[in-house]
């Protein structure tokens, strides 16, 4: 995330916008009214009425909803209104079967690996003693199946002269003798050093014969003390997993460099001395941006130089992270911030080529790469081949990948507060987050893999969130949506009472349309609109939809040309940013053969995680309903044209995350 330093705090209240807010695609928007079905709350739903109109909600603590209220209406509170909750409220919003703190702040996730015994360790971002953003220290958490987690003591603790401000974000490499070694950025803003100095240090385990790897050691003095050339040494943190290649290791490190967000290169021979070795890739070389474009604040701050880390065109990259994917393919992932652009913040990836592969597979040399450094010529560099990416559409922010044992490649993003009221990632509180006494959480583990044949990557939740899974609440073989013209309300679908009062669950819906009527009826195309409904009680509501064009096709399955996934809160409750999070999913050039249209829900509390056609679109998204309401409804809906429309729903109560009977804490 933005490190929030003297550097730049004067210029904060100017350039924090508010969250992600997105327009529906013009397909969506022509897509024809929805018809819903209610899996009911066990004191009964009303049934609902077709279209965007909709107006259902499930009973909850005897609320009596009013006329022009927002409070019972939906409808988000003006910022002067927003008011501090009760702890019950807190405990009912607080995220379960994700990571959290114990309390007060976390972000990034930092220096996720996979340890000698198998057991996982993930390390965060976190402000022990309140909840907005401090001086970080290093949170660690450790799972011995990715899904339940233990705390643990903090790992990393801003106590050396040179992290004096804050131990920011990082990353871990497993040496060649299987150890861990903790790669991260330590900040100083001490008298003598007249702004905040960002430099580099390593941290390796006291014992790595202890289990849960309690206790790490920092080098007494940076490792990287200074940024490249043409760096900025109050923008230069956030080192990758190094990697090994050439008999030397190497990792990126984000900066900017002549006003360019760039990942700059440094090798080392034996992971303690490191010397900058050019860039491994910046703005340019993606084609984003030229020198030129580079915006400038009006008051240069020292170490700053002229350069606008937020600029609309030139700006800093976060939380940098190269990794191979197999077959030659590189993926570059980058956090950038912008002002003026919705959402501020954002994760990318990109596919390429490292040019150590292009040098070993071709007898031609590699073009159009950044030079620096003495040894740049013999330095391996990234070659972009395709067109960036968004990570997740939502509230998602400094991503992180690691590799398992076995081969996959797992990634976890930080789910940062979107409540009404915030600015940003809500950095500096509201009465509101400030009376909730946490803020911020982790994305499920995703797996991250590549399509080949649409040069995307695929991210899906591991296999083993599965084992999160508590009580089935509802399945159904596949059953016809009601018409359109049908207000479709669906006896005996009636979900169970939770023993985690409905707000964990797991939703699988999968959308088709009848085979027979669909065979052969290529030549048509007919907008679609399939998704669920999240009943959160007093008249709020959560839509989550795919939006679209498909087509029939031979095969009778549907030939999908382009699709949209959208999570709408505009009815989420007052304390609810009212914004569409969404956004279009990319498809490969010919569209995507689907025998069904598949949507993946995980509802945390006030966390939602959608997953569309397999992967291909993500939404993380914060919900803040109030109403103490014992369990929350679901709704399906849909319609493919003219076409009969199917839908099969399966759902499951979820367990928690946290194994911890008395987490630790400190501070």
């Amino acid at each position: 995330m933005v490190k929030y330093v003297v550097v730049i705090s004067l210029i904060i209240a100017q350039v924090l916008g508010q969250t992600t807010t997105f327009a529906r695609a013009q397909d969506a928007a022509q897509a024809p009214a929805p018809t819903v079905y209610l899996l009911p709350n066990s004191s009964g739903i009303p049934a609902s009425a077709p279209g965007p109109a909709l107006n259902v909600y499930a009973p909850d603590d005897n609320a009596s909803p009013k006329d022009n209220n927002p409070a019972a209406t939906g409808q988000a509170l003006p910022k002067e209104a927003i008011a501090p909750v009760s702890r019950e409220q807190a405990e009912m919003l607080k995220p379960r079967f994700h990571i959290t703190g114990a309390t007060g702040w976390i972000n990034d996730p930092n220096g996720m690996f996979q340890n000698r015994d198998g057991s996982y360790h993930v390390f965060y971002q976190w402000n022990p003693v309140a909840p907005v953003w401090g001086s970080p220290y290093w949170g660690h958490v450790m799972s011995t199946d990715l899904v339940h987690w233990e705390r643990l003591p903090p790992a990393l603790i801003p106590d050396t002269e040179y992290d004096y401000d804050g131990v920011f974000s990082g990353s871990t490499t497993l040496l060649e003798d299987g150890t861990p070694a903790i790669f991260f950025t330590g900040v100083s803003g001490l008298a003598q050093y007249k702004y905040y100095v960002q430099v580099q240090g390593i941290a390796r385990p006291a014992n790595v014969s202890d289990p849960k790897l309690k206790l790490w050691i920092k080098t007494p003095t940076p490792v990287i003390g200074q940024p490249p050339a043409n760096g900025l040494s109050a923008q230069f943190r956030d080192p990758t997993t190094a990697w090994r290649q050439d008999g030397l290791w190497h990792t990126a490190i984000g900066t900017m460099e002549a006003c360019l967000g760039t990942a700059a290169l440094y090798t080392s021979p034996d992971f303690k001395t490191w010397t900058s070795s050019g860039t491994w890739t910046d703005q340019v070389s993606l084609g984003q941006a030229t020198n030129a474009q580079c915006t400038q604040p009006a008051v240069a701050q020292a170490g700053n130089g002229a350069c606008d880390q937020f600029g609309a065109a030139c700006r800093m990259w976060e939380c940098p992270d190269a990794f191979d994917m197999g077959n030659g393919t590189w993926a570059f992932k980058w956090s950038d911030q912008s002002k003026g652009r919705v959402p501020f913040s954002r994760d990318w990836y990109i596919l390429g080529a490292s040019t150590e592969f292009l040098r070993s597979n071709s007898s031609a040399p590699a073009s159009g790469l950044s030079t620096g450094g003495s040894d740049a010529a013999a330095s391996p560099r990234f070659q972009a081949q395709h067109t960036q990416q968004v990570v997740d559409f939502g509230s998602i922010y400094a991503s992180k990948t690691f590799k398992l044992k076995d081969g996959r490649r797992v990634l976890l993003g930080w789910a940062y507060e979107t409540a009404a009221g915030c600015e940003s990632e809500c950095s500096t509180g509201t009465n509101f987050t400030n009376s909730l006494g946490w803020q911020g959480a982790h994305t499920l583990p995703r797996e991250v893999q590549l399509d080949a044949e649409s040069a995307l990557l695929l991210m899906n939740p591991v296999e083993e969130v599965a084992r999160l899974r508590q009580k089935q609440l509802y399945s159904n073989s596949s059953q016809q949506l009601p018409s359109n013209s049908s207000s479709g309300a669906l006896s005996g679908l009636e979900l169970a009472p939770s023993a985690f009062l409905g707000r964990q669950m797991e939703v699988i819906a999968a959308f088709s349309v009848d085979p027979d009527a669909a065979r052969g009826n290529t030549a048509v195309q007919s907008p679609f609109a399939v998704g669920l409904q999240l009943n959160t009680g007093n008249q709020t509501y959560t839509r989550i939809s795919i939006n679209g064009t498909a087509a029939a096709s031979q095969s009778g399955n549907l030939q999908i040309t382009h699709a949209g996934v959208y999570v709408d809160r505009s009815m989420s409750g007052p304390y609810s940013n009212a914004t569409t999070q969404g956004g279009l999913i990319p498809l490969p050039p010919a569209g995507l053969q689907a025998s069904t249209v598949t949507l993946r829900l995980f509802v945390d509390r006030s966390l939602l995680e959608v997953y569309a056609l397999q992967g291909r679109g993500r939404v993380t998204s914060r919900i803040y309903p109030l109403g103490l309401v014992n369990q929350w409804g679901l709704a399906a809906y849909g319609a493919f044209g003219s076409l009969p429309a199917f839908v099969n729903v399966t759902a499951w109560d979820v367990g928690n995350a946290f194994t911890d009977t008395q987490p630790y804490t400190c501070c």
